[in-house]
């Protein structure tokens, strides 16, 4: 396996010179932003936005059916800054960024503490597998399966004599009018 990263510079949205040159070949595009102090919800819509363009008009999937789209996931820098209630607040973000359609793929980093480096290892490993856009999220994000627990009743195998009454009084001698 080899990896070949290029790495954009920050004026290229505005002159898109060589645009072929980075979306032709790609197998990952991580759109990487730093949302330590605020998260820029029309930067992170219109960042998107740009690189889906470059992707559908250099990437040769939309020519070739067999080509597997490029992976693309938003990779969220710099998260050992971040305080607690600034973290709530961008979760509510992406959450609602996810649910527009504007954001897919995220996960946190901070090469700082290491935090995420691992998932975004295990992002580049499985990038070439086709439907991997599904499957990119943090960890305590992803939904896991919880395996359907069959309801046991608790007096299924007990006697009638060792079943508990519900309403003292009830079971052998009837009510009793007092």
């Amino acid at each position: 396996m080899s990896v070949h990263c290029v790495d954009t510079p920050g004026n290229f949205m505005r002159t898109e010179i060589a645009a072929d040159y980075y979306f032709e070949h790609c197998d990952i595009v991580f759109i990487v932003m730093d949302i330590s102090l605020v998260l820029d919800e029309p930067k992170i819509e219109k960042t998107t936005q740009f690189v889906l363009k470059q992707i559908s008009m250099h990437h040769p999937y939309t020519r070739d059916y067999q080509k597997i789209p490029p992976l693309i996931c938003h990779i969220f820098t710099k998260q050992d800054r971040v305080q607690s209630q600034v973290k709530k607040r961008n979760d509510k973000v992406i959450k609602q960024l996810q649910k527009t359609g504007i954001l897919g793929n995220y996960l946190y980093c901070s090469t700082r503490n290491s935090t995420g480096l691992g998932e975004i290892k295990k992002a580049i490993m499985n990038a070439d597998i086709e439907n991997h856009g599904d499957k990119i999220m943090p960890e305590k994000f992803e939904k896991k399966d919880k395996p359907k627990e069959t309801a046991v009743d608790p007096y299924e195998f007990m006697a009638d004599s060792e079943l508990p009454e519900i309403v003292p009084g009830m079971m052998g001698g009837g009510l009793v009018k007092g």
